[in-house]
């Protein structure tokens, strides 16, 4: 099991990925660079989308519990008027 997941197996692999961190990390302030410079405005339609969203269902599930409070008062109203009746 330690040779699987232990702190050798951790530095063997460390030692096979470094020529590939050699050459990412000069690129990696631009990289960094042009993903904060481009989320902000993806992640504001997005948020746009789901605030339109959420606001539709709330819409909706506020429709259903007037709904289902109005029905249970017609209930309501006619059991009170067939008992007066009777």
């Amino acid at each position: 099991m330690q040779q699987q997941v232990g702190p050798q197996k951790l530095l063997q692999q460390l030692r096979a990925e470094a020529p590939r961190y050699a050459s990412l990390l000069p690129a990696l302030p631009r990289l960094l660079h042009d993903y904060l410079s481009q989320r902000p405005t993806d992640l504001r339609r997005e948020i746009s989308a789901l605030l339109a969203e959420q606001k539709r269902t709330n819409r909706l599930l506020q429709g259903l519990i007037y709904s289902g409070i109005g029905f249970v008062l017609g209930l309501l109203v006619m059991q009170w008027v067939v008992r007066m009746r009777l």
